[in-house]
């Protein structure tokens, strides 16, 4: 004979059971919006640092450019010093010229959405393993290049100081003062800047070691190419995959 209680417990078990389910659907559907959520912010990540990357590298490639002219002015540099061609026609561009070989400001990757994922946690929300650690590898050694540039940057400038002792305060003024002052400079003045550089052998001595130190930087900065070329494909092609 069946209890005056079973249907009770039945009907008991019964909304037991179905407010179980409805939790767990709920927490089922939290977790699948979060997840909407978290692929949505990994693709904005992705997105961003293609674009820094691909800033890096554009920006990479025009340095190398800057340092190649700065090595092929060092180059006639050299001839002029040696007496084996006319003083530069353009005076003025001849002396901006010297002041600024030594004369760099390194490029610094740019890291702000790098910086953000580290500092937030959210680096896990790049789900591929190996392109976290990628990008973790650009940026570290972004990081020791930065520090070598520095100390090549000191070493350079202190050739600069040297050079504007070479030249005149009323040349100095004139190279970088408004153009109109720049036609100030005359091929005299660039002769006799090129003469006391002639006569000061460690000064001459520094510009052959500074066109090395911007060999070094090109190095560099071709190896920091390649890199940024490399990393950008695979964030390319995590991309792609989230579009699918």
């Amino acid at each position: 004979m069946e209890s005056k209680n079973s249907p009770t417990v039945r009907r008991g078990a019964a909304e037991l059971v179905v407010i179980v389910a409805g939790v767990l659907l709920a927490l089922a559907a939290d977790r699948w919006i979060e997840s909407l959520d978290a692929r949505g912010l990994e693709s904005e990540y992705l997105a961003q640092l293609i674009e820094d990357v691909a800033a890096d590298s554009a920006a990479f490639a025009m340095e190398i450019a800057g340092r190649q002219r700065r090595i092929e002015w060092n180059a006639r540099l050299q001839v002029a010093l040696a007496g084996e061609s006319p003083v530069p026609t353009d005076a003025a561009a001849f002396l901006v010229s010297m002041n600024y070989y030594s004369a760099w400001v390194p490029y610094q990757n740019r890291r702000e959405t790098w910086n953000e994922l580290v500092a937030t946690g959210r680096l896990i929300l790049i789900r591929d393993r190996s392109l976290r650690q990628r990008l973790g590898q650009y940026y570290s050694e972004a990081d020791r290049a930065m520090f070598g540039f520095e100390q090549m940057d000191r070493e350079l400038a202190d050739i600069k100081a040297v050079i504007e002792q070479v030249l005149e305060p009323e040349t100095r003024l004139a190279m970088f003062g408004s153009p109109d002052r720049r036609t100030d400079v005359t091929q005299a003045e660039v002769a006799a800047v090129l003469d006391r550089i002639r006569a000061d052998r460690a000064l001459r001595s520094g510009f052959v070691s500074a066109e090395e130190r911007h060999r070094n930087i090109v190095r560099e900065y071709e190896q920091a190419l390649v890199s940024a070329g490399s990393l950008l494909k695979l964030l390319r092609a995590d991309a792609s995959q989230h579009q699918l």
